[in-house]
């Protein structure tokens, strides 16, 4: 009882000083649970008083979680979720509601686009809310219970999160039926445009080309079935995930350039740690792998 008693005390002030310390910011996290800035700062001072311990580095008008502070947020994190989860196993319709996804490039979009109707079929109750993301911004999102799944092709280090690597994506360059790459004896991609999609911050691309290799680039997209497309009518090269190029292959509009230089493409989901199974998160995983499993047909 008297462990019961202690996390009593302090219960009350978990909420603010969750807001407070994922925004490190006073005046946005009074905004977000709509009290004054002045009472939210003086419920850290209660929980720090209580706890006997400061949480925050103060520095002028800015306040840092320290690292007292940051071993406390990851509990608090996990406590509501669990009361959340619990919440959510009184519903018969556990897989239900909005299910929050992010994508973070091209290939993921493939990925997702084809795991979404196998998740109609398993859980229709639950509707998909999809947004773009980059290879790192979906952490604090994931963390903070704006997502619930994000997918990328980056092996981020998110050690508070879980990471799943669900497979490689096979890609490889096509051409337009007829283009000179076809028949090319040696280096078939040498001297020809390519249509260039999926490109990071960097000036790196997600589409399996080595960075190492040089190309001579005509246009560059943000998506691929955009990228084949444009491919088609310029008479360019591209490089295209097989599940993708596969009906234009079908049709006759494009053929495989032989070349050894694509490499495979890994693909990571990414979710919150897993306190109950059989969680929304963890269906959509499990659809992912699958998918990618079975080379996304």
């Amino acid at each position: 009882m008297e462990r019961l008693r202690r996390v009593a005390s302090v219960w009350s002030w978990l909420p603010a000083f969750r807001a407070v310390a994922e925004t490190q910011h006073l005046p946005t996290a009074s905004t977000e649970l709509d009290v004054s800035a002045s009472a939210l700062s003086r419920t850290i001072r209660l929980l720090e008083t209580d706890l006997g311990r400061a949480l925050f580095e103060r520095q002028g008008r800015r306040i840092v979680l320290n690292e007292a502070g940051e071993r406390l947020l990851v509990a608090v994190r996990d406590a509501m979720r669990r009361v959340h989860d619990g919440m959510s196993l009184m519903d018969t319709k556990a897989l239900g509601g909005p299910i929050h996804i992010a994508s973070a490039n091209g290939v993921t979009d493939i990925v997702l686009a084809r795991s979404l109707a196998s998740l109609r079929e398993r859980a229709p109750d639950l509707v998909p809310n999809v947004r773009a993301t980059d290879e790192t911004s979906f952490v604090p999102a994931l963390l903070q219970g704006q997502l619930d799944v994000a997918f990328t092709s980056a092996p981020t280090a998110a050690p508070n999160l879980s990471r799943v690597h669900l497979g490689d994506v096979v890609s490889a360059v096509y051409a337009p039926t007829g283009h000179a790459a076809l028949t090319a004896r040696r280096k078939p991609t040498d001297g020809h445009p390519f249509v260039l999609w999926g490109q990071r911050n960097d000036g790196t691309t997600c589409d399996g080309w080595p960075g190492a290799a040089p190309r001579s680039v005509i246009a560059v997209v943000p998506q691929p079935h955009l990228a084949a497309k444009l491919a088609l009518r310029m008479g360019a090269l591209v490089v295209l995930p097989e599940a993708l190029a596969r009906p234009a292959v079908e049709r006759g509009e494009l053929e495989l350039v032989r070349t050894k230089l694509v490499q495979p493409v890994p693909v990571y989901g990414f979710h919150r740690h897993s306190l109950l199974p059989g969680g929304r998160a963890e269906t959509l995983i499990e659809i992912a792998a699958s998918a990618v499993a079975s080379g996304l047909k």
